[in-house]
């Protein structure tokens, strides 16, 4: 320890405060990404097989639109 008590105390509490800070932002990040994710789910009828579709079908739309500006180039 280079500090005295009260340098030591200071610098454990910023320690703290940054680290409950940065796990409400990863706790709120991971609720908000649960949260989309039972919306989308519910959105496709609450079935994998449909989820699975949508997900091939917007891969297949973002590849062709790749193959199409690449040919305007």
């Amino acid at each position: 320890m280079y500090g005295d008590v009260r340098d030591n105390m200071l610098n454990t509490t910023y320690f703290i405060s940054n680290i409950s800070d940065v796990s409400y932002s990863c706790l709120d990040a991971g609720e908000n990404l649960y949260v989309y994710a039972m919306y989308k789910f519910r959105l496709f009828g609450e079935d994998w097989t449909n989820v699975m579709l949508g997900y091939l079908q917007n891969l297949l739309k973002m590849t062709l639109s790749i193959n199409k500006i690449n040919n305007k180039l």
